[in-house]
């Protein structure tokens, strides 16, 4: 039994929530418009248009058909002969505007940097050939380093000496120790 009445229960909550969705889309409110069955002369006129625009299929013929367009809603028209009508819409979904739309300009782009004191000079990348010059001499620099370093501790405890230069010439991890010495 309890089960049974939980369901209805839900099934009302989602009844209502539906109904709340329908009127508002996030963040907007639902637009308002006139009661149904108002008449067309209670619209608002479009700047200095009436809202709508009635014309007749011929100008000889008073009782024929009438069509009715939206100058509010370009693309809405009613079609009506007699008591029977037809309602058509083309358009793109926008209302037209008393005033054109004009968008905001954007901000004027700011001017390049100059720099008053110290004109700046675009340097050439390095060619490959010089690149690898570069790294030749930064790896001779790194090994010329290493033998000072290596120099360096066999002349301070020769007895620690030999012990590093085995643990170097085993596995490496002396290499890492003396760049932590460092």
């Amino acid at each position: 039994q309890g089960g049974a009445g939980g369901n209805e229960e839900g099934e009302d909550e989602e009844e209502e929530e539906e109904e709340d969705e329908e009127g508002e889309v996030e963040g907007e409110p639902a637009e308002q418009g006139p009661e149904i069955l108002t008449s067309l002369a209670s619209d608002e006129p479009i700047g200095t248009q009436e809202a709508w625009t009635l014309r007749t299929a011929s100008a000889l013929l008073r009782t024929g058909p009438l069509l009715v367009s939206s100058n509010r809603w370009p693309g809405a028209h009613a079609v009506t002969f007699g008591n029977k009508f037809a309602n058509l819409y083309i358009g793109d979904g926008t209302k037209r505007l008393a005033e054109p739309f004009a968008p905001v300009l954007p901000p004027v782009p700011s001017t390049e940097y100059v720099d008053a004191e110290n004109v700046l000079v675009e340097q050439l990348d390095p060619t490959v050939e010089q690149e690898d010059e570069l790294e030749k001499k930064r790896k001779e620099a790194e090994e010329a380093a290493k033998r000072e370093a290596a120099g360096n501790e066999e002349g301070g405890d020769e007895e620690g000496g030999e012990d590093e230069e085995g643990e170097e010439e085993g596995d490496g991890e002396g290499e890492d120790e003396e760049e932590e010495d460092a």
